[in-house]
């Protein structure tokens, strides 16, 4: 199958580009262009570039919020925030991973389980944690969960894998670490952050309007290029 297109653009650059598989474009004609998110509404007690369920002081917990698989890390969290003495807050769908390695570690106290949480809920559970664990062991492509929990002020300690460094502004929004000795230290810091600051600078990198207008460039590039 043949492939005439002049710009090829991906979520990150760790994005694998399918479309390798369908075209020869060298690698000047790529583009990243993160994806935008949509505006959390503010309630009235809430200052301007403030989530709805951000919080300038959290509540008593850390959270872990993906699929449970051992390449996401959900034992990993589990023994960090035991080192940090942390509630963990566990979120996601059930699976047999999940029934094998982790529902015997759930105590709902040390460790507890939200079971899988959408919309408001997510937003709820991400707004009012200490900081989000993203104790990955493989590379992805990009990491949803890392922008939505900072729209919420929420910072997030992530392995430095994939586009984990892309996403994550070294102690602005979160803090990475390369092995899991440096993730421990990395999740300490993470707890010094400025939530307000994080809010602005994910509103800044994430939104709609900045995602829309990189789009916009793309096309007029490929236009004029015609």
């Amino acid at each position: 199958m043949s492939c005439t297109a002049t710009l090829i653009c991906g979520a990150s650059r760790s994005n694998p580009f399918r479309a390798r598989r369908c075209c020869t474009q060298p690698t000047s004609s790529r583009t990243t262009i993160p994806p935008g998110f949509g505006r959390w509404r503010p309630t009235p007690a809430s200052p301007p570039s403030r989530s709805i369920n951000g919080r300038d002081e959290p509540a008593d917990y850390v959270c872990y919020l993906g699929r449970f698989t051992s390449g996401k890390g959900p034992l990993q969290a589990i023994e960090t925030a035991r080192s940090l003495g942390l509630r963990l807050v566990m979120a996601g769908p059930e699976n047999k991973y999940f029934r094998e390695h982790i529902r015997p570690l759930i105590d709902g106290r040390a460790v507890e389980f939200a079971g899988y949480v959408r919309g408001a809920e997510r937003d709820q559970l991400l707004g009012g944690a200490k900081m989000l664990l993203y104790p990955i062991q493989y590379p992805e492509a990009f990491g949803l969960v890392l922008a939505e929990a900072m729209l919420c002020g929420t910072p997030v300690a992530a392995m430095r894998l994939g586009a984990v460094p892309e996403i994550v502004d070294e102690g602005i929004t979160g803090n990475t670490a390369g092995s899991r000795e440096e993730f421990l230290q990395a999740a300490t810091k993470c707890l010094k952050l400025d939530r307000r600051r994080i809010r602005r600078q994910a509103e800044r990198r994430f939104s709609v309007e900045r995602m829309a207008g990189e789009y916009a460039r793309v096309y007029e590039k490929v236009a004029a290029r015609k």
